[in-house]
């Protein structure tokens, strides 16, 4: 390795190539046994070993399933980095062909060398991870919880801890929240303050929506066999400024998040994911509820939803009150006439006229808390902070109230949105009457 005054450290790769050229590149290839040993997380962390022929399948969401992928790295001064847009390198045989004026993990290519456009400062953080046992890495996560079956029956509500014991939890997640800072400036990541990075593949929800009842819901989830985060502590911050008064301490699961777009949904493409999903969502639907008025958490108290006033309603003893009170908040502004108005009224008043089935639901139902792993397998169902038993339609028309041509659309509709077209008329209406009650929130 040599030093450069322009570029900093340079690694010497036995390699020729012209900027510019169409480039056909295995990463494994570009050092020695004990170079790649030593700056392995310099070169191939954030490529995943994929298996054979997955990037060419048109799956839509995941990052790395694209063919194309997008590095977002921050610029620096130095004249030498050119960030944009570059095709994937495959790291197995044979490699994909790509064509681009390459740039990998901040690092830019030239004619026979690797150059290192990184300060000495970050090459150090990034050689220092290499040597930290797997385990206490960032990225470490826990294999995904997915049992062949998922149970169809109600999963026992699990117990809440005390207010004691959540209280003093909150002591040791406090403590483990300014950890996370030192942690995450040790290995260069970014502090997030609401989703708290730690060791042993566990991180610490934290933000002003999280609940007890969101805690129940993954336990309750777990428990059935959906691909859900082990609960491993409740804590309580009842002085907290920022109005976040509970935390969840869980583990990391494998994967990358979806992403929405406006492609076609191609339901062989994308398996087996999608179908691993749709079993997860109908089997919960399955369960039955306390009672078949009662709209609820789990724990029969407060649901949260980013819908309402305050983002807290209920509990509700039917679904009539329920629908009341979604409609209560119901205003003109926007609407261009009082003609445009009750015919908006009309159509969610609908909702009022219909007697239906309480299931227990996600309510979160996106692309961004969905998790698929390397494979195409499910290995993660997020954020359940809305969970509880609703009316029957609620999981979809929340899911599909916006993007009608989007494949997050598509998806929610394979999976059994296509049943409520009609409420979901109705639920579009309720959100022009209602949004400009809960949007400043």
């Amino acid at each position: 390795m040599e030093g450069n005054p322009q570029w900093g450290p340079v690694l010497k790769v036995p390699v020729q190539i012209s900027e510019g050229d169409d480039i056909v590149l295995d990463l494994l290839s570009l050092c020695t046994h004990v170079i790649r040993n030593h700056f392995s997380i310099l070169l191939l962390s954030a490529l995943p070993t994929l298996p054979p022929g997955v990037l060419k399948r048109k799956y839509a969401k995941p990052r790395l399933y694209r063919e194309q992928l997008r590095m977002n790295v921050m610029a620096t001064k130095n004249p030498i980095l050119k960030y944009r847009s570059f095709s994937y390198i495959a790291t197995q045989q044979p490699p994909l062909q790509t064509s681009a004026s390459l740039s990998v993990l901040g690092y830019k290519v030239q004619p026979g060398i690797f150059a290192v456009t990184r300060t000495w400062h970050s090459l150090m953080q990034r050689m220092r991870k290499s040597f930290v046992p797997s385990i206490l890495q960032p990225d470490f996560t826990w294999p995904r919880p997915m049992p062949p079956r998922i149970l169809q029956t109600t999963p026992p509500v699990p117990h809440a801890p005390g207010k004691t014991v959540r209280i003093i939890w909150g002591v040791v997640h406090k403590s483990l929240y300014y950890f996370s800072q030192w942690y995450c400036s040790w290995f260069g990541i970014h502090f997030d303050a609401k989703v708290v990075q730690l060791p042993f593949g566990l991180v610490m929800k934290w933000t002003d929506r999280t609940s007890v009842e969101e805690a129940i819901s993954m336990q309750m989830a777990r428990a059935a066999g959906i691909p859900v985060p082990k609960v491993l502590g409740c804590g309580e911050h009842p002085n907290d400024p920022f109005n976040r008064t509970f935390s969840i301490l869980m583990t990391r699961l494998p994967g990358i998040t979806l992403e929405n777009s406006n492609d076609e949904l191609e339901p062989d493409a994308e398996e087996p994911w999608l179908e691993e999903l749709k079993i997860c969502v109908q089997s919960m639907r399955l369960w039955r509820p306390p009672s078949q008025e009662v709209v609820c958490s789990p724990l029969g108290t407060k649901l949260r939803s980013s819908r309402v006033p305050g983002h807290v309603m209920g509990p509700f003893a039917d679904q009539k009150d329920f629908h009341s009170y979604l409609l209560s908040p119901a205003s003109k502004h926007g609407f261009k006439s009082d003609a445009e108005y009750e015919e908006a009224l009309s159509r969610a008043k609908k909702l009022q006229q219909r007697r239906f089935q309480i299931v227990f639901t996600h309510g979160d139902f996106k692309a961004h808390n969905i998790l698929v792993d390397d494979n195409g397998h499910l290995s993660g169902f997020l954020d359940w902070e809305s969970a509880g038993w609703y009316p029957e339609y609620w999981e979809f028309t929340t899911a599909m109230r916006f993007g009608r041509d989007s494949w997050w659309f598509q998806v929610a509709s394979w999976i059994g949105g296509n049943q409520y077209l009609d409420e979901l008329d109705s639920d579009i209406a309720l959100n022009q009457l209602t949004v400009d009650s809960y949007i400043a929130f």
